[in-house]
């Protein structure tokens, strides 16, 4: 009897021999998509986590974005339970996590009621910047001796797949395709990828921007919700509005990266934003170098070379 493909789960795929329990597998995959996103999410995103932010405006878009994607896995549960063909435990998991899915869109929702912010988006733009494993092997070959020697980029999936996100890629058409992009179902988190290396391999500095985009950024990719901060009376929260931009990498940001660099009236303000600019490789870069104050940072750089940004 030949088997019949039923659906995947984290890139796995499973299949049954009886075709007439098609419907119910389909279904049981289907809850078990809605679990695995969903603990993938509260691995980083839970009310009190996202309380812990510094930025007011990046505490307000992450818990917009947590209360957005919590109902449309509730959704998704709602139309599993629906149908009424589990089995026993997998219906009171499934129950047990709709449940735990709906205390949290109310909390949620409670939060941002109390916590009232103008002029931000009304939703989250929650798409997710992605490299393929080659863009993710030329970045990490100048920082990591074992990567210098894959010849294959495939191999960096099988090295990082349980240390960074990966993404769905909408571009994807099929694995046969000879465009790299078109062919790669699944990506790397670009800002997920940065930040990575920056904790692994960086410098004093550049391991504290790190740790310090991570707490702030979670799993929020939307730059709308970091640009407010950077005109904050508050030099720390301005200091921590440009480092997060430095891991989102928006060249639609490059300006106000560039303004902040130029114009904030706190040395060490400026200073971050002169290596965010770095790192990001903005135009006009050299420009900025020749600034007083930054002529440092361009010896660094000219002696060294660019990937040595990292090591600062």
């Amino acid at each position: 009897m030949p088997v019949v493909y039923s659906g995947s789960v984290d890139g796995k795929a499973f299949y049954v021999s009886d075709k007439s329990k098609l419907p119910a597998a389909e279904n049981y995959l289907k809850f078990l998509n809605v679990k695995n996103k969903s603990n993938k999410l509260f691995e980083t995103e839970n009310v009190d986590v996202i309380k812990s932010c510094s930025l007011p405006t990046i505490r307000f878009g992450r818990m917009m974005q947590l209360k957005e994607k919590v109902n449309s896995f509730r959704l998704e549960l709602l139309e599993v339970l629906i149908k009424g063909i589990l089995e026993p435990d997998s219906q009171h998991e499934a129950e047990k996590l709709l449940k735990f899915l709906e205390d949290m869109e109310r909390t949620a929702g409670r939060w941002l009621k109390q916590n009232p912010l103008d002029n931000l988006p009304v939703t989250v733009d929650d798409t997710v910047p992605g490299w393929t494993a080659g863009q993710l092997l030329k970045v990490y070959k100048p920082l990591y001796p074992k990567a210098r020697e894959i010849k294959n980029p495939n191999r960096m999936i099988t090295l990082y797949e349980k240390y960074l996100r990966r993404v769905r890629n909408e571009e994807f058409v099929s694995r046969f395709e000879e465009k790299g992009l078109k062919a790669c179902e699944f990506l790397f988190d670009k800002t997920d990828a940065l930040i990575h290396a920056g904790i692994k391999w960086g410098g004093n500095n550049v391991r504290f921007y790190s740790l310090t985009a991570k707490h702030e950024l979670g799993m929020l990719r939307n730059a709308e919700f970091v640009l407010p901060a950077l005109y904050s009376s508050d030099y720390e929260i301005r200091r921590t509005a440009v480092i997060c931009l430095a891991f989102l990498q928006n060249k639609e940001t490059y300006n106000e990266i560039f303004r902040i660099a130029v114009e904030d009236k706190i040395e060490e303000v400026r200073r971050t934003a002169v290596w965010v600019y770095a790192f990001c490789k903005g135009e006009g870069l050299n420009e900025l170098l020749e600034v007083e104050g930054n002529k440092e940072l361009k010896e660094f750089l000219e002696i060294e070379g660019w990937n040595r940004i990292w090591f600062v």
